[in-house]
């Protein structure tokens, strides 16, 4: 899952938050699963959502 920013020069980043790679790489596999089902429901990342997993 990854997200756009835009600088004040205009420029857009994609970014990808480390919380979430962490999450989808590890092992437990209904944090995955809880993790994907938060993210898809998002329209601004909420990492805050994403530690309380």
């Amino acid at each position: 899952m990854c997200g756009w920013l835009q600088d004040k020069y205009g420029m857009r980043w994609q970014i990808v938050p480390q919380i979430t790679v962490d999450i989808l790489q590890g092992t437990d596999f209904e944090k995955r699963k809880r993790a994907m089902e938060a993210m898809v429901q998002m329209v601004k990342f909420d990492v805050s959502v994403l530690e309380a997993l």
